[in-house]
């Protein structure tokens, strides 16, 4: 009964909107939807004050990437040490978008990007 209870919620669940995480390597299997991509931070990079969250392998090779613009990026950094979260398992939430060959989310508030559960 347990089992099928599981199976259940596991079938209705993603139809509800409340889809399972995503790895980073498979973010580019969800262009145009919404998603919540999970796995380590290699790479926190910043240029021209726009933050790029880097996962898989550092620029230019990422698989997938978190990109928080400047005129976001003063308020998200303000709630969420960016830096401080290279190297841990985040979570970044949106909507997926395909940017020069690499799977983003656009981050623009700080409830898109948390720390995972380890």
């Amino acid at each position: 009964m347990k089992s099928l209870l599981i199976a259940l919620a596991l079938a209705v669940l993603p139809a509800l909107g409340f889809a399972a995480d995503i790895a980073p390597e498979d973010a580019g299997e969800h262009i145009g939807k919404q998603g919540t991509v999970v796995g380590t931070l290699v790479e926190v990079a910043e240029n021209n004050g726009n933050y790029f969250l880097n996962f898989g392998h550092h620029y230019p090779r990422q698989v997938f990437q978190g990109f928080v613009p400047a005129s976001s990026a003063e308020m998200v950094n303000r709630k969420v040490a960016l830096k401080q979260l290279e190297g841990r398992r985040v979570e970044i939430s949106g909507r997926i978008e395909l940017h020069k060959g690499c799977p983003e989310i656009v981050i623009t508030k700080a409830s898109q990007i948390r720390v995972a559960r380890e």
